[in-house]
């Protein structure tokens, strides 16, 4: 379940980044205006859709994670003047979601299975990505920690799939 916070601004992202005190999963879902009061926003803004969330938890967590990924490049650019890694986090990041969606209209199972392995190639990258701007003390511990735990979740769930269809495609 999505909780409210998210870092859309400096006082938002420098209080601890995507997660709650109660480390939920990020809620990125939120716009400028949301954060103006207190940097967060309720569960009932969510959009409704066909399909409930909980139904595909892979599409709901990457779309969540690119919308971090945007909002953490536009942090990056505007408060940090770093432009650079931003533009790496942002493509890494965002490409996530967007071959999970291109796979969801594959040409066949081997196609599927290839755009979830890019997806799960993009993870590993956005780790690095991660890694690098908190060792360059760009991002705290505290920032970077819970971009990693997601970034994490969603690799995991990547690799299970892909072992499935792996286990699936043999003869």
């Amino acid at each position: 379940m999505m909780n409210e916070g998210c870092f859309a601004n400096e006082g938002c992202f420098a209080n601890g980044g995507c997660r709650s005190a109660a480390n939920e999963e990020c809620a990125c879902d939120a716009n400028e205006e949301d954060f103006a009061n207190e940097g967060r926003v309720s569960r009932e803004r969510k959009e409704s859709t066909d399909m409930k969330p909980e139904d595909d938890p892979l599409k709901e967590k990457s779309m969540a994670f690119a919308v971090c990924a945007v909002k953490l490049a536009r942090w990056l650019r505007e408060e940090k003047k770093e432009f650079s890694l931003a533009d790496q986090i942002l493509r890494s990041g965002t490409s996530i979601g967007a071959n999970l969606a291109e796979a969801r209209h594959a040409a066949s199972r081997k196609d599927f299975l290839a755009k979830c392995k890019i997806s799960l190639k993009e993870c590993s990258e956005t780790l690095f990505w991660i890694e690098l701007l908190e060792r360059s003390d760009l991002l705290s511990r505290d920032q970077a920690k819970p971009l990693a735990s997601d970034c994490n979740d969603i690799r995991r769930l990547l690799a299970a799939s892909c072992k499935t269809l792996e286990r699936n495609l043999q003869p």
